[in-house]
């Protein structure tokens, strides 16, 4: 009799095993995408911060655009191309009458300094609570080092001119075609989502548009009258280099918090070397605008504008200043500003249930949405 077989082969897999091996075939999949997306992201972080840069220019140029269609017949893509083209005119005028005063006085501010702070220096070293603090404390020889962290990266970003005028033009290219045709770049970033939330993402959106705008339209007021305000005061005081020093004083507000107390620095040091009665008049001048800043200026701006838990601020501009050196410190207010909109909308709103009432622009969002969507009632 012939021995029995012993069949080898295994049976078929069952429906619920090749189900959970496609699942996990397709978790690690998405996992490989998402990390790949990240480190993408990571590598071409300069490269997003320069499109986010021309984003800002975009919606600053599309709410100047808008503002000037409403008053005007012009559409608001031609009052676009009429707000660039005279912004584009005020620039050049502006440059050939202010620039060369501006670089002859930045050179003598940057020979300046150096000899100020040694000034102060030299004068501390007379008392003994002054030795004291030069010797503990290692700021001077930051300061003197032209190799310092905050030297590299300034150096790095503004150094070389074929670079910076490579990032304006990304910067103008990409504020200009945004601003032309918004709904284009908007409609793609729909079409990524499913039907029934494609209202909602547009929603989103146009929230996050008017929060930067209401942003840039704080900050904007806010540089004006700084450093306006320290231009006038410089020059009733008497300080050399009045006008860049000003100039300095206002776009350094641009930098929440650590910006005005930066700006006042040079002008300290530039006042010491005419007299110490001068950099008193400073610090008071330096006092009483940023007294009217806080308790005047900044919370009429903010009843329309984006207001930021200092907290949050303070930490942004730390953490994106450390980053991505001099470009992340000028994006990293409106970049905490974008996040907690998104926050609020996406996490507090759609996903917790609860509603949020402090988000400045998402009711004139929802309405905007709304009509455009009764002009527009097919599915985008």
């Amino acid at each position: 009799m012939a021995p029995p077989t012993v069949s080898t082969e295994q049976p078929p897999p069952t429906p619920q095993l090749r189900s959970y091996a496609q699942r996990t075939l397709v978790r690690a999949a998405i996992y490989t995408i998402i990390g790949l997306v990240l480190l993408l992201i990571w590598y071409a972080i300069d490269l997003l911060l320069l499109v986010f840069a021309g984003i800002l220019l975009a919606v600053f140029l599309r709410g100047l655009g808008r503002w000037l269609s409403e008053h005007t017949p012009l559409s608001t893509g031609w009052a676009v191309g009429a707000v660039s083209v005279l912004l584009v005119v005020m620039a050049c005028g502006g440059t050939w009458k202010l620039t060369p005063l501006l670089i002859d006085q930045a050179r003598k501010l940057a020979q300046d300094l150096p000899q100020a702070f040694n000034q102060v220096i030299e004068r501390a070293q007379q008392f003994t609570f002054g030795r004291q603090i030069i010797t503990d404390a290692p700021a001077s020889q930051l300061f003197l080092d032209n190799q310092s962290t905050i030297v590299k990266q300034v150096t790095s970003f503004f150094g070389s001119i074929v670079g910076l005028a490579t990032n304006l033009i990304i910067i103008l290219f990409v504020g200009i075609y945004l601003a032309a045709k918004p709904g284009l770049y908007q409609r793609g970033i729909e079409r990524l989502m499913p039907l029934d939330s494609r209202r909602r993402t547009r929603e989103v959106l146009t929230t996050v548009g008017y929060t930067l705008q209401y942003w840039l339209v704080g900050q904007f007021f806010s540089i004006m009258v700084v450093g306006l305000s320290m231009v006038l005061g410089y020059t009733l005081i008497g300080i050399p280099l009045a006008l860049v020093l000003g100039v300095l004083a206002g776009l350094l507000e641009f930098i929440p918090n650590f910006g005005p107390l930066l700006s006042v620095i040079p002008a300290l040091l530039i006042a010491l070397l005419t007299s110490p009665t001068k950099a008193l008049y400073v610090l008071i001048l330096y006092a009483i605008v940023q007294t009217l800043e806080s308790y005047l200026l900044t919370p009429l701006v903010q009843q329309r504008a984006v207001e930021l838990p200092p907290v949050v601020t303070i930490i942004a501009v730390v953490l994106m200043g450390k980053l991505f050196g001099v470009l992340g410190l000028l994006l990293a207010t409106p970049l905490a500003a974008v996040v907690l909109v998104l926050v609020k909308l996406l996490y507090v709103e759609d996903t917790l249930g609860d509603r949020t009432i402090d988000i400045k622009g998402e009711e004139q969002a929802q309405e905007a949405v709304a009509q455009a969507a009764d002009a527009d009632p097919e599915p985008t």
